[in-house]
């Protein structure tokens, strides 16, 4: 043999034993690493706490033993931890080990990123800035979107994804909103000649229950239903809302506050409807400390004599329980932190409808036809009349309120927005009329529309004018694509 083949032959044979050797020096190093790994969290692992069955979900993961640490880090997800919640969808999906030897679930995985994206903005490392917690929302979004799911995968997915929020709750954001997600009961306050065979309470609650279920829970929040039969329940009724209101931060006695409240020309003024018996009222909400939601009606015998709007009423005046929860009530509508009147009431038109439609009490698409030709259960007249005497309306103008022309703008063609977003435009319901608003308080209306629905406000406003210019055929043919 050559000297140059026996050089070369003895570099490559050295070369091998070096690569054995590295190769089991390393395994060697990681075996101390993955010691000193379990040495650190053994004393942190626990079945007691969220953050225990976290760390015990990682003492069997470095185990291999994947089917366990599921079961501790799903316990520990459902209860929002938040170490959890970035793990969790790993162990359900089909390009990770810990999905496919636990068993891959689309929609379980598109749950979970669902969770980790829409509910717990602004929870990142705490070093991030804003523009990389919103990067990091858009590839948990993109992520998301890449799981292969029918319509009716995606929609059950969405209900899981709602079921698990209901569980824990919204985490605190970075945001500034005007009330977190709670677990607390809505608070009925019946006045006295109201309710005697239970039936007003049951099909508000109707309803309400539904809607929560949808939406998840806020508040706190009263519901007043209120009646002229006996003027002191009713006072008696205003004392308890006067007391709700009262916030012990301030140095102004309970007392005085009480008396504020009730010497207030527009508490006067309701109490004086009331008790003649006229229909007023609607949702109110506190600005300042303490935050709640009021629902108030002044002439509860109508909704006990038509179960079907006061079931209707209770389903829209929540979805505005929602939207407030996630806005700036305290800016101008047309301001980036608060939502358009048209999202308002034109979304909870569609929602309350669409809902009543599952509830098995209306005919959806007959009802968003009978806005179109009477007004339906909003006013008079209806859209296609008010078109024909109002061609330069606007959607996102702002004065109708005082002009008289609201119910047409904002709740009828408002809701027959929200039906292009979803039925034209091909955005999942829930997206808008849910899950779009948690992005508000971080980014902004404008940037929150545009990432959720596709396109910009201003190119949807162009679109759906146009699409308002067409036949009758063409404005129900929606329903069927």
């Amino acid at each position: 043999m050559k000297r140059s083949t026996k050089i070369l032959c003895g570099v490559v044979f050295g070369f091998f034993v070096l690569l054995c050797g590295m190769k089991g020096f390393a395994e060697y190093s990681s075996c101390v690493r993955l010691r000193n790994f379990k040495k650190t969290i053994q004393p942190l692992a626990n079945e007691r706490t969220p953050e225990g069955q976290y760390h015990l979900a990682l003492l069997h993961q470095v185990d291999q033993e994947y089917v366990t640490a599921r079961k501790w880090l799903r316990q520990s997800a459902e209860q929002g931890y938040l170490d959890a919640l970035f793990l969790i969808p790993e162990y359900y999906s089909e390009s990770s080990i810990c999905g496919v030897t636990c068993g891959v679930d689309p929609l379980e995985e598109y749950a979970w990123i669902g969770v980790l994206a829409n509910h717990v903005p602004g929870c990142y490392v705490g070093t991030a800035t804003q523009e990389e917690q919103v990067r990091m929302n858009d590839d948990l979004l993109k992520r998301q979107r890449r799981i292969r799911l029918s319509l009716e995968q995606r929609g059950a997915a969405k209900e899981l994804e709602a079921s698990y929020i209901r569980k824990f709750g919204c985490q605190k954001s970075t945001r500034e909103s005007v009330a977190e997600a709670t677990s607390t009961e809505a608070i009925f306050h019946i006045a006295d000649g109201l309710n005697d065979d239970g039936s007003l309470l049951e099909n508000y609650q109707r309803g309400l229950h539904f809607a929560k279920e949808y939406f998840g829970d806020y508040g706190p929040y009263h519901v007043y239903l209120l009646g002229n039969d006996s003027e002191k329940s009713v006072r008696d009724i205003y004392l308890e809302r006067a007391i709700a209101r009262i916030n012990p931060e301030l140095e102004k006695s309970r007392q005085m506050q009480i008396e504020e409240y009730l010497q207030r020309e527009n508490v006067v003024s309701e109490i004086e409807s009331v008790l003649k018996g006229e229909s007023e009222g609607g949702l109110t909400w506190t600005q300042e400390s303490p935050i709640l939601f009021e629902d108030v009606t002044t002439n509860a015998k109508q909704r006990e004599r038509d179960p079907i709007e006061n079931t209707w009423g209770a389903l829209h005046e929540y979805h505005h329980v929602f939207q407030i929860s996630h806005c700036d009530t305290r800016q101008p509508r047309t301001s980036d932190r608060h939502i358009n009147s048209w999202m308002a009431e034109g979304m909870a038109t569609y929602s309350s409808a669409k809902f009543m439609g599952k509830l098995g009490l209306v005919d959806f698409k007959d009802y968003m036809w009978q806005l179109r030709e009477t007004g339906a259960n909003i006013g008079r007249p209806g859209i296609k009349q008010f078109l024909a005497g109002n061609q330069d309306w606007k959607l996102a103008d702002e004065t109708y309120w005082e002009d008289g022309r609201s119910s047409q703008v904002y709740y009828m063609i408002g809701a027959w927005a929200t039906a292009y977003l979803i039925h034209v435009k091909g955005v999942d319901e829930t997206v808008v009329l849910r899950d779009w608003y948690q992005d508000i308080p971080r980014i902004g209306k404008a940037a929150a529309f545009e990432r959720h629905m596709g396109l910009s406000l201003s190119d949807f406003y162009q679109e759906f004018e146009r699409f308002v210019g067409k036949s009758d055929q063409e404005w129900m043919l929606i329903f069927d694509s």
